[in-house]
């Protein structure tokens, strides 16, 4: 079974938020409902050219927050791409389910 509130630096130790702290809390549900702190669009240009996420994911930590997690909603294409990464990385006996 998927863990909505597993941290998503638990999955990919290179996602980094401008806040170390921010980045333990931010959590898988965070990414998919676009409220994890990050501004609005930052680097979706860098997505929708097609950079990989394994380039993208790491530039995040440089990007200012704008909110605490699960506060505020901000499109953010780049951070939901990064959940491609998580379904990769999950354990194989893990339930997509």
């Amino acid at each position: 079974m998927v863990n909505w509130d597993r941290p998503v630096f638990d999955y990919l130790e290179e996602f980094k938020l401008n806040d170390p702290e921010q980045t333990g809390r931010v959590q898988i549900k965070h990414l998919l409902s676009h409220t994890s702190g990050l501004p609005r669009h930052a680097y979706t240009n860098l997505v929708e050219d097609g950079l990989s996420l394994d380039r993208i994911i790491p530039r995040l930590e440089r990007v200012p927050l704008i909110s605490k997690e699960g506060t505020q909603l901000a499109y953010q294409n780049a951070a939901y791409s990064a959940i491609e990464k998580y379904w990769n990385a999950k354990p194989a006996s893990t339930s997509t389910h």
